[in-house]
C-alpha cells in the first residue's frame, strides 16, 4: 500500500540514505515517497522469483537479501547480497522481460518499494537522475563481469583472498571484517566450496595473517594479506608473459633446495592452487628475480638468487 501523507516525510529521509536517491531535491524526493510502499519480508521468503516481472526498485531497510541465478541443472549461483542500505531490481525494472534470476530473504527484514511508474516519472523530468540511474546500472553489470572473469581465471583461494582485501578498512591498522550471513553463504558468492572456504581461512590463520571468530575475521597484516599469493603442488612454471623468466624442474628431485625447505612451495600466484601460502623471502626477491636476464632459482638461505641451468 502506498504511504500515507503522515508517512511522507519519514520515507523521504530514509531514501536519502540510500546512494541511487541521495542528492534528489526535496520535491523529487517527496513524489518518490507518496508512491513507494513498505514490505514486510521473512527468512527464506521469495521477494523475486524466476519469470516474475520486477515491477519497482527494492531498498533494503534491514534484513539481507541473496540475488541469484541457475549455474546448472538444479544448481543456482548467488551473484550478489544486498543488506542495509543496498538496493536491487533497477536493471529489470524497465527491462520488459522475466526476471532471469530471483531474489530470497537470508534473514527477516523491511523493505521499501518505489514503483516503476514513479521512477520512470522522474527520469524523464530529469536528467541528473537519469545519468545516475544509468551509471549504478553500469556499475553493476562491470562488478558482474568482473567477477565471471575471476571466476573463469582465478583459483577459489584468489578469489577468498581477493574478497578478504576488499573488505578491509584502509584506515584500521588491524581491520575487522563483520561476516553478516554464514560463511556456506560466503562460500557461495565466491563460488567455492563450504570446506574450501574454511580450509583456505584455517590456512591463513596459521600463517599468522587473520583471526577467524564466529561471525569476524580479524586482519592481523593487512600487509602480508595484501603480497599473499596462492602456491602451487604441480611446480608449473611461471609463463614468460609474466615478466619473470621461467623455471623448469622435470621432478622434485631435480626442484631447488628452497621447496623442501619452505612449509608450502609457492608459484607467486600464476597457478589454479588452492591453498594460499606468504612468503617474505619470495616477495623480497621477487623485484630481483624480474630483472634477471637469465633463467634463476628462488634465493637461497642467505637470501641469495641461484643461478640454475635451464
Amino acid at each position: 500500500m502506498a504511504s500515507t501523507c503522515a508517512q511522507d516525510d519519514v520515507i523521504e529521509g530514509l531514501l536519502r540514505q540510500f546512494g541511487l536517491f541521495g542528492g534528489l531535491p526535496s520535491s523529487d524526493l517527496t513524489r518518490l515517497a507518496r508512491a513507494a510502499a513498505f514490505r514486510s519480508m521473512e527468512r527464506g521468503e521469495v521477494v523475486i522469483d524466476y519469470g516474475d516481472s520486477v515491477s519497482g526498485v527494492y531498498c533494503v531497510l534491514s534484513g539481507m537479501v541473496k540475488l541469484l541465478v541457475r549455474s546448472g541443472r538444479r544448481k543456482e549461483r548467488i551473484f550478489e547480497l544486498a543488506g542495509s542500505g543496498h538496493t536491487f531490481g533497477e536493471g529489470l525494472v524497465f527491462s520488459d522481460q522475466p526476471s532471469p534470476g530471483r531474489a530470497v530473504a537470508i534473514d527477516d527484514g523491511r523493505l521499501l518499494t518505489v514503483p516503476a511508474h514513479a521512477l520512470a516519472d522522474l527520469l524523464e523530468r530529469s536528467p541528473g537522475f537519469a545519468l545516475r540511474m544509468l551509471r549504478r546500472v553500469s556499475q553493476r553489470i562491470g562488478r558482474l563481469l568482473t567477477e565471471l572473469e575471476s571466476d573463469t581465471a582465478q583459483s577459489s583461494a584468489q578469489r577468498i583472498v581477493g574478497w578478504l582485501v576488499a573488505q578491509i578498512d584502509p584506515a584500521a591498522a588491524e581491520p575487522r571484517i563483520r561476516l553478516e550471513v554464514s560463511k556456506a553463504t560466503l562460500a557461495a558468492l565466491l563460488n567455492t566450496t563450504p570446506e574450501t572456504f574454511s580450509r583456505v581461512l584455517q590456512h591463513l590463520r596459521r600463517q599468522g595473517v587473520v583471526r577467524v571468530g564466529r561471525r569476524e575475521i580479524v586482519v592481523l597484516s593487512p600487509a602480508r594479506l595484501r603480497l599473499l599469493k596462492p602456491c602451487v603442488f604441480c611446480s608449473k612454471p611461471l609463463p614468460e608473459s609474466a615478466g619473470v623468466p621461467a623455471l623448469f624442474w622435470a621432478d622434485d628431485d631435480a626442484a631447488p633446495p628452497w621447496r623442501a625447505e619452505s612449509e608450502v612451495p609457492h608459484w607467486f600466484g600464476y597457478c589454479d592452487c588452492d591453498v594460499p601460502h606468504w612468503c617474505a623471502r619470495a616477495a623480497q626477491s621477487l623485484a630481483a628475480l624480474a630483472e634477471s636476464s637469465a633463467g634463476h632459482g628462488p634465493p637461497d638461505r642467505g637470501g641469495r638468487m641461484a643461478a640454475r641451468a635451464r
